[in-house]
């Protein structure tokens, strides 16, 4: 578990490295960013809970899609849906502070446990 911990510490890192990043990726002509969804507190899960957590803020700029990447990063469970308190139009700069998390088994989430990865894509709207 311990070298488990280590590798998600170095995951996160290499996330934050390109927090100031322009641009983390190009599909084709679309560039997008990509962020670590970390969590801000312990919790407490059971196998099958489905809860809300705080994580440290994810910025989303004004006019970006935000989807969460299917890869399974955490052992106990995965990453649905991130928010924040008031929900806001894609047309303006928005913010993720808490997260939705599935529990697939029981245990605890630690501060700053390595949760999952968002993808947020710049959309140009049409209407």
């Amino acid at each position: 578990m311990v070298k488990l911990m280590t590798r998600f510490r170095e995951i996160v890192k290499e996330f934050e490295k390109k927090v100031h990043a322009d641009k983390d990726f190009r599909i084709d002509s679309h560039y997008g960013l990509m962020r670590a969804i970390v969590a801000n507190e312990n919790i407490e899960v059971k196998s099958g809970d489905v809860k809300s957590l705080k994580i440290k803020k994810i910025t989303i700029p004004k006019n970006h899609i935000i989807w969460i990447c299917g890869y399974g990063v955490h052992p106990l469970g995965h990453i649905i849906a991130v928010g924040e308190e008031v929900p806001l139009p894609i047309t303006m700069e928005r913010s993720a502070d808490h997260a939705t998390f599935v529990a697939a088994k029981s245990g605890e989430i630690r501060k700053n446990d390595f949760l999952g990865v968002s993808i947020l894509l710049p959309v140009k709207l049409l209407k």
